[in-house]
């Protein structure tokens, strides 16, 4: 068995990690987006496009729009902050670079607790 076949094997948990607990959960939305909700409030799966056809009613086009400008600003502000924070770590960080990385990742994890 060469070295590199043996290191491919790791990436089979990360896999199905990744298929259980994200493709999966998202297919069955996506699912469940065609279907109805009946009487009781459960989603019934089925075929119908009405769900999608609603979304582009008056009613919903603000909520739709504001929605869209907010993704689009998150993604200019966390661009504009981004890049320059990475560029000083990476180019500046020296012995420190990875106590910096850590002081910006560990606050990911506070949802964890």
């Amino acid at each position: 068995m060469t070295s590199k076949r043996f290191w491919d094997w790791f990436i089979i948990p990360g896999g199905v990690w990744i298929a259980l607990l994200f493709a999966v959960p998202l297919c069955l939305v996506l699912a469940l987006s065609f279907g109805h909700v009946d009487d009781f409030g459960r989603g019934v799966y089925g075929f119908q496009l009405d769900n999608y056809k609603d979304v582009f009613d008056a009613t919903y086009i603000p909520v739709l729009l504001r929605s869209v400008g907010y993704a689009l600003a998150t993604v200019i502000l966390c661009l504009l902050i981004g890049y320059p924070v990475a560029y000083f770590i990476g180019r500046y960080g020296g012995r420190y670079r990875y106590a910096l990385l850590a002081a910006l990742v560990i606050p990911f994890f506070v949802n964890y607790l």
